[in-house]
């Protein structure tokens, strides 16, 4: 049973997850194939192993994967096995071929999810998707005024500056900055930098 007092959403990022790209890059929808999947985390005081089988089965419309897995039953201790299939389903790309989806597997109050969605994620028992699990993006649970948030904007702008400037080819034109060239300041002004802007040109 979920504790109905929390008010933040659980985060994605800290759970295990499946995605239909990961499958795809190996090889899983090309034909029927068997394989696994482990996620080691290291906590730095521990390392925790976790460890699925997987298997696709490959017929038109009548595709899904299969998922095989054991959980620890914490009240007394003991393995659960887990043992279950994904629908799969596709949609057609826009310059040919089909990009693969997985159907949510989940029910809730009695009513299949159904679900067209490209990662499933492991909360309770079973994989399912972000909306029946009521998930978020870790960025999204930090305080919009708080320095883990202000960390993370900067981190972002600086990346986005440094792309900017190698792609930028002139900076000023007629003597005035272009508009690429006063994005490149707003964003390396949000990357906590310092600038002084003398004539069009960055004086740091």
């Amino acid at each position: 049973m979920r504790d109905n007092h929390y008010t933040k959403k659980t985060e994605k990022e800290d759970l295990l997850s499946i995605d239909v790209y990961w499958l795809n890059k190996h090889g899983y929808f090309v034909s029927s194939k068997t394989g696994g999947i482990e996620w080691v985390r290291d906590a730095g005081f521990s390392t925790t192993k976790n460890s699925i089988t997987i298997s696709t089965f490959m017929d038109g419309e009548d595709s899904y994967l299969r998922i095989m897995y054991y959980d620890r039953d914490l009240s007394n201790g003991k393995r659960i096995e887990h043992d279950y299939t994904v629908r799969l389903t596709t949609t057609p790309c826009n310059y040919g071929g089909v990009r693969w989806w997985f159907s949510c597997p989940l029910i809730t109050n009695r009513v299949p999810c159904g679900r067209r969605v490209g990662t499933l994620y492991k909360y309770d028992e079973l994989f399912g998707c972000r909306h029946c699990y009521n998930l978020t993006y870790n960025s999204r649970n930090l305080n919009s005024h708080g320095p883990e948030y202000d960390a993370i904007r900067a981190i972002k702008a600086a990346k986005a500056a440094d792309k900017l400037k190698h792609e930028m080819k002139r900076h000023t034109y007629a003597g005035v900055p272009t508009k690429k060239q006063n994005r490149y300041y707003k964003l390396y002004e949000q990357s906590s930098g310092k600038y002084v802007i003398i004539n069009g040109r960055i004086m740091l």
